[in-house]
């Protein structure tokens, strides 16, 4: 919530819509009760706490930094503040996530921009249920405000226990690192207060701390899952192991597009089960062998007489696509995605102009963790196990699999090793369940090659570049056009995740406009082809970021053997 003091429109909104938009809570017991603030925290009869984590971890440290938030507004240690698991739930939707969908409508800092992103993010919270993604590094940008808000409140809910319990003004205590310190001295841990207490009655008034009272944030602490990680004792989802389990191993296409004709099993094969997985969600039809163990699974599936059919592959070169972005420059429509003053008069009248165009390549993920997920189809329940980025999106593939409703569906998220955007993806899931469903009950732990790792991947996409800058006298530069011919990651993502929909072409998102430059463009041109495309490890469009910073390089770097001056 906006922080109070300020007499802004955009503060009286927030003090007006506060009370009304909050969550009714109930009072709630104290007498070694353990207490739910909001969903968001538990606070613990030990002093300490439990903070629900809608993100995952994937080795970027959001499970360090989202408790850092807890201890840092309920005053304790750090290392006194566990981590759970939250549910998929609305209240843990990723609004930002959302929003880089969305056309940049309020993007400025004027007080109705401000007031209005303010209002759709609580709206997006309480009502539309989005999914809580991992992803566009908005995890602690995202979860700054809700965290620290309901950390805050249970302190404050402390201190106003604490007080009852001795007749004093909770406006005169304060707290101390697990303390509750009263007018007259008295110290009080929280398990005290929580011990003691009645009842602890959610404070109606709270505020967050200020930059100037903060002890932990904008410290680098160890990282809360660094001895798990040292010791080996850290269980990513490659470590579930479960009673019964068995193992699958997949023949999938050798090639983009191909389709399945036909298969033989080696007579000698004993011992194992052989089963069709369904396409879906991306991957074409594949075979899976289910076996006591995950290296019989997959010498079996390796020995598999499968012919199949790879036109359709036959057909894809990657000289010809970089053609087609190249003549879609020339000639094909352009959209533009963002604009910041007048580039196209600037570059006409300017009489220093760079040209330069710039191409990168498809690049593939290479999560350290090759895809795996575990799976049990029993009694009308899917349970899950999978390293995904976006459970409600797994959840749904789960259930189109076992063909079920998503209410059936049980996922947990283990730690992921290594997601770059890559775990955005649910085709591994659907494959899991599509397998477990043929186990007779069994959790099946499905897992990809390195090999399958890389050639069926949804690679980041290829991308082709023009670019024009206008230079003034002193070598600044004064006007860029971008010009980017390239597929469209939203697109592809929306024909994977919700076929047979239809939907406008999704561009990419806009990234890279950093600069101080006063008159840009960035304009779009839609190539399409069968290469799989997917999100891949940076925040916006990673070569968007690329083709400003070597342009902007070789204006600003007069050394024309250094490494900002690329050849085009």
């Amino acid at each position: 919530w906006p922080l109070q003091g300020c007499q802004c429109i955009h503060c009286w909104l927030g003090g007006v819509l506060k009370p009304a938009l909050r969550p009714r809570l109930p009072v709630v017991s104290g007498c070694n009760a353990e207490i739910a603030f909001s969903g968001w925290i538990e606070l613990t009869t030990d002093g300490g706490a439990r903070s629900a984590v809608p993100r995952c971890e994937m080795g970027q440290g959001v499970y360090t930094a989202l408790a850092m938030l807890a201890a840092e507004e309920l005053d304790i240690p750090l290392e006194r503040v566990k981590i759970m698991d939250a549910p998929v739930h609305k209240i843990f939707g990723n609004i930002m996530v959302a929003e880089a969908m969305l056309p940049a409508l309020f993007e400025d800092q004027r007080l109705v921009a401000r007031s209005k992103r303010w209002l759709k993010d609580v709206a997006g919270r309480q009502t539309l249920g989005v999914s809580t993604t991992t992803g566009g590094s908005t995890s602690l940008r995202e979860l700054w405000r809700p965290i620290r808000m309901v950390g805050a409140q249970a302190r404050a809910s402390l201190v106003n226990a604490a007080a009852r319990l001795y007749a004093a003004d909770p406006r005169q205590c304060r707290t101390e690192t697990g303390f509750v310190v009263l007018p007259n001295g008295t110290r009080l841990t929280y398990a005290e207060v929580l011990s003691r207490a009645i009842v602890v009655e959610p404070a109606r008034d709270f505020n967050v701390k200020s930059p100037e009272q903060f002890r932990l944030i904008g410290r680098s602490p160890t990282r809360t899952d660094a001895r798990a990680k040292g010791d080996g004792s850290v269980k990513f989802a490659s470590d579930v192991r479960l009673p019964g389990m068995c193992y699958a191993a997949l023949a999938m296409p050798p090639s983009i597009g191909a389709t399945l004709v036909t298969f033989r099993v080696p007579l000698e094969v004993q011992g194992a089960e052989v089963v069709p997985v369904p396409a879906g969600y991306g991957q074409g039809e594949s075979l899976a062998v289910i076996a006591d163990s995950w290296w019989t699974a997959q010498q079996i599936a390796g020995a598999l007489d499968i012919t199949w059919n790879e036109i359709t592959g036959a057909t894809i070169d990657t000289n010809v696509l970089a053609s087609r972005r190249r003549a879609a420059l020339d000639g094909g429509t352009s959209v533009v995605k963002s604009v910041i003053g007048d580039p196209d008069a600037t570059l006409s009248a300017a009489g220093n102009k760079l040209e330069a165009e710039y191409a990168v390549p498809y690049l593939a993920h290479a999560a350290m963790e090759p895809m795996n997920c575990t799976a049990q189809v029993s009694g009308g329940i899917v349970r899950v196990w999978a390293p995904v980025q976006a459970p409600r999106v797994a959840i749904a593939a789960a259930a189109q699999a076992a063909n079920v409703k998503a209410e059936a569906v049980e996922m947990v998220v283990p730690m992921l090793g290594g997601g770059f955007g890559r775990r955005l993806e649910a085709d591994f899931v659907f494959q899991s369940v599509a397998i477990a469903s043929q186990a007779d009950g069994r959790p099946v732990h499905m897992i990809w090659t390195r090999e399958q790792d890389f050639r069926h991947d949804f690679y980041r996409p290829a991308a082709t570049a023009r670019l024009r800058a206008a230079i003034d006298a002193t070598g600044k530069v004064m006007a860029l056009d971008l010009r980017v011919a390239s597929e469209s990651v939203g697109r592809a993502q929306d024909s994977r995740n919700e076929p047979g929909t239809s939907k406008p072409a999704s561009p990419p998102i806009v990234g890279g406009l950093a600069y101080a430059i006063p008159h840009q463009c960035y304009r779009h041109v839609q190539v399409n082809s069968a290469v799989p495309i997917g999100s891949w490890r940076s925040v916006d469009a990673s070569y968007n970021g690329f083709f400003y910073r070597v342009i902007y390089g070789r204006v600003s770097c007069h050394d024309p053997m250094g490494p900002c001056c690329l050849a085009p």
